[in-house]
């Protein structure tokens, strides 16, 4: 299952907007779901709203991973307390941290471009793929 959600492609018709600040998350989902009935695989942009995606999966009587693979961002206290535990990408939030006040130094200083910084992530695998 694991397998599946690394190497699921996305298109344009399976694709979604992630708002993070919306009224109504379940209706979202519910929405994406209704356009892709055959949808095995999720990733949203933090384990909250993959949380919200687990529910509402659940309440649409989709399994998890059975049916559908779920994948979240954050590697949050949320990811590890639902059920299934969620699968979810690891950013290191120091650095984050450390590099985003570097590069807000030098633009203060008077650097007109500062150039965008990768840092690595870990996939934390779990039950939810």
């Amino acid at each position: 299952m694991a397998s599946r959600f690394h190497t699921t492609a996305t298109s344009a018709r399976t694709r979604a907007p992630a708002r993070r600040r919306t009224s109504a998350p379940g209706r979202d989902h519910a929405r994406l779901l209704e356009r892709t009935p055959d949808l095995d695989a999720v990733f949203v942009a933090s384990d909250l709203m993959a949380a919200g995606a687990l529910a509402t999966l659940r309440a649409t009587g989709r399994r998890v991973p059975e049916d559908v693979a779920v994948g979240g961002f954050d590697d949050s206290s949320v990811a590890a307390s639902t059920h299934p535990p969620l699968t979810t990408i690891r950013q290191p939030l120091a650095q984050v941290a450390e590099e985003t006040v570097r590069l807000l130094l030098e633009l203060i200083d008077g650097a007109g471009h500062v150039d965008p910084v990768i840092l690595p992530t870990r996939l934390i695998v779990r039950e939810s793929t």
